[in-house]
């Protein structure tokens, strides 16, 4: 009951509204209760799939992590992404939202394709006014490692927001703090409704607590965690579980830690995995359709669970899998099975010798001048992946040769922003 309430005003993929009864069937598929063929049969007699919405792009992206504009492909998170909207929208909830979980759990996906994504459509009961809400990117490690200036460069372009001198604005912060802070915020909700917040979201943050000038990375999180007195502002970050130390030792983030700020996702359920599989191919309308055969979908399910980083090596096993497949034939279990692929676990592995043979022999010899630059080794030997402009990779040619590589459709290790300003990035720390 509780479930069906919850779901009355949630839309299906891609923001068409279905109905609460469709989001009800796609609770009780994640829940893994009830079994598949009666929720179709339930689905089918309502005319639920009908309303499916159109998907254009790939079903299965790979490793990287899913961004707002991929939401309707988005699945297996609904209980999570409802638990984070919850939080965000209680006025007498903690206003700093750390998410946690061990690497490859899917932290991003669920703030970007679940979280931010929902809270653009609006229309959310927990949420007054959500689709007046402002929300906003913080990358710490870009903007020449300037948390400031990732943090206004981060609100230009986003709808609503008034023009910006995004350099000015991120000295004026430096000098004032939190006081900067609530003027922005002013200023950038100024004519929304009084109930719409700003949210900030971090993307890793533990890039702050150590890609950052560690003077600079103070004053940032004196800023932020002054702003939290506000009422109209909301941080939400992800941050890797490995990395949840750095943060005891600032005495500001440990109180917020114990007053409620940290939001702990595992590793998603078999039926959750499930529903990442098949939500896809069978709730949307996909420019070239997709089938797996049964057996792949439960040695997928099985293969996933036995490891802890099961969800990504999923991820990367679908894609490959779809590449191989003969048009309009199913995905298959032999080809999975098969010594071309043995398993899930080579095919990172597979995909790297790919590109590497691709750039040319001689250019093998520059991938450490490479990671040199999407790497930063800390004193205590811990590796931390970071973006690297992609205008100064392209200075040496057998690192340029490997980018492109390494980045192409069909290996996808490497990720290279758009706009201005491109940078190169891994596509996963795995």
């Amino acid at each position: 009951l509780a479930l069906a309430v919850e779901s009355s005003a949630d839309p299906g993929p891609g923001g068409a509204a279905a109905g609460g009864l469709a989001g009800l069937i796609e609770d009780l598929r994640e829940l893994g209760l009830g079994s598949s063929a009666d929720l179709d049969v339930v689905s089918e007699g309502f005319g639920l799939e009908e309303r499916r919405a159109r998907w254009p792009g790939e079903p299965f992206p790979g490793l990287v992590p899913l961004n707002v504009s991929q939401a309707p492909i988005f699945f297996g998170r609904r209980a999570q992404t409802r638990d984070l909207l919850r939080r965000l929208g209680d006025p007498a909830g903690p206003r700093l939202h750390l998410v946690t979980g061990l690497l490859g759990c899917g932290k991003s996906s669920l703030v970007q394709a679940g979280v931010r994504a929902r809270l653009a459509l609006g229309g959310l009961p927990s949420i007054p006014a959500s689709r007046d809400w402002l929300v906003s990117t913080l990358c710490p490690s870009a903007y020449t490692r300037d948390p400031f200036l990732a943090l206004t460069h981060g609100l230009l372009g986003e709808p609503g927001v008034p023009g910006l001198d995004a350099p000015g604005e991120a000295a004026a912060l430096k000098a004032r703090g939190a006081d900067a802070l609530a003027d922005l915020l002013g200023r950038l909700l100024e004519g929304r409704h009084k109930d719409a917040c700003w949210v900030i979201v971090v993307d890793r943050f533990e890039e702050l607590l150590t890609l950052v000038e560690p003077d600079l990375a103070e004053e940032m999180l004196e800023t932020l965690i002054g702003g939290l007195g506000l009422t109209r502002l909301r941080v939400l970050a992800t941050l890797c579980a490995e990395e949840l130390h750095r943060c005891l030792v600032h005495p500001a983030l440990v109180a917020q830690l114990n007053q409620g700020a940290l939001y702990a996702i595992g590793p998603p359920s078999r039926s959750s995995l499930e529903r990442m599989i098949l939500g896809p191919v069978t709730r949307l309308n996909l420019a070239a359709p997709v089938t797996l055969e049964p057996g792949l979908v439960t040695r997928l399910l099985d293969d996933a669970e036995r490891s802890p980083a099961g969800l990504m090596l999923m991820a990367d096993a679908l894609p490959e899998l779809s590449a191989r497949a003969e048009p309009g034939a199913s995905l298959a279990l032999e080809v999975y099975r098969s010594e071309r692929l043995d398993g899930q676990r080579s095919l990172i592995g597979r995909r790297a010798e790919r590109a590497l043979t691709r750039a040319g022999g001689e250019h093998r010899r520059a991938l450490p001048r490479l990671f040199a630059h999407l790497l930063e080794i800390a004193d205590d030997g811990t590796a931390t992946p970071r973006r690297a402009p992609l205008q100064g990779l392209g200075a040496d040619p057998g690192v340029a040769a490997l980018v492109d590589a390494l980045s192409a459709r069909d290996t996808r290790l490497l990720r290279v922003s758009a706009g201005d300003g491109p940078t190169v990035e891994l596509a996963h720390d795995t």
